[in-house]
């Protein structure tokens, strides 16, 4: 009877409608604690106190505060410039290094390939000036 097509559709509405009802419920949940914290919260509120701004007292105690902030500030910055400073003195130098390096490399390697087209012989196998001959050579070999 269960596995009957009808039932089965039944079956499978029956599943999708719970879980629509438990989605509801926790979604009705959620919006009473919201409900209770606006509740808290309007309860607890209190309109803020009109304060005199125009009092020397906070002059003085905000310019004081402002020279200790930019006091504090221009060291930052000059610590901040003489980090980058010596960032870039390292990255020059390292650079400089590997460009010494890479002028040596191809230094080497251009005595390296003359040595090999001028002195490099192969002795020992027929035709060894004819660079096709010596391939043909010694491919047939193998």
């Amino acid at each position: 009877m269960k596995n009957h097509p009808r039932n089965k559709a039944m079956w499978q509405e029956v599943a999708r409608l719970m879980t629509d009802i438990q989605k509801l419920e926790k979604e009705e949940r959620m919006w009473k604690d919201a409900s209770v914290e606006v509740d808290s919260m309007e309860k607890n509120f209190c309109t803020p106190e009109k304060m005199d701004l125009n009092s020397l007292e906070s002059e003085k105690d905000m310019s004081s505060s402002l020279d200790i902030d930019n006091s504090k500030l221009e060291a930052t910055a000059t610590t901040l410039v003489q980090d980058v400073t010596l960032a870039t003195e390292r990255i020059n130098w390292m650079l400089k290094r590997v460009s010494l390096a890479m002028e040596e490399s191809d230094g080497l390697r251009k005595e390296a390939f003359d040595k090999y087209q001028k002195e490099h012989k192969f002795h020992g196998y027929p035709k060894y000036d004819d660079p096709k001959g010596l391939f043909m050579a010694l491919s047939m070999d193998d």
